[in-house]
């Protein structure tokens, strides 16, 4: 091979490589945002902390002996929305603080009908979104709409598969033959 053939193909050898190290190395750093719920958990844990008057080492203390170590600076970045928090952790930290995630998830700090955010959905009504969190109404699953006959069909079946898939059966509610009537068609 000659001498410029080998350079021709060590230079785009080197270009591939330098631009394959580049592409890898934006995809390593990219890394999903916090979104809304994890504002609100942002948000909501130094409320509830301060309401069990705990610092930051105390609950670093509380979440080791839960065996869910979280180093005091990983609270403060929790807070400050720096650090996501995965399922366990969130279990972990309503656990320590004596509340349900709910508390955690959704702000607290708004009235019924006040929009809040939720990851996935969008905005919903508080009211909608607090129940729902807690397994009691399926209304952010539902698309907006007018009322009319094909709505009201679309509730009961989105209010069964919720009942259905959504809990336990042994906490589903209701009558096996209810039906949502929701306005005319």
């Amino acid at each position: 091979m000659s001498d410029s053939i080998s350079t021709g193909l060590a230079y785009v050898n080197r270009v591939w490589n330098a631009s394959y190290m580049e592409v890898n190395e934006k995809s390593a750093r990219k890394t999903n945002d916090v979104g809304p719920t994890g504002r609100a958990v942002a948000s909501n844990l130094p409320r509830l902390r301060d309401a069990r008057n705990l610092s930051t080492t105390q609950l670093s203390r509380r979440l080791g002996e839960l065996g869910r170590p979280i180093q005091p600076t990983g609270i403060t970045k929790i807070e400050k929305g720096q650090r996501k928090v995965d399922v366990d952790d969130l279990v972990a930290l309503a656990v320590a603080l004596g509340v349900n995630p709910s508390a955690l998830l959704l702000p607290v700090k708004v009235e019924p009908g006040d929009p809040v955010e939720i990851t996935g959905i969008g905005e919903v009504r508080a009211d909608e979104a607090w129940a729902w969190m807690d397994g009691h109404g399926f209304g952010p699953l539902m698309p907006a709409g007018e009322p009319s006959v094909a709505r009201g069909r679309l509730m009961y079946e989105t209010k069964k598969h919720f009942e259905l898939y959504g809990r336990p059966h042994w906490l589903v509610e209701g009558d096996d033959d209810e039906i949502i009537e929701v306005g005319e068609e």
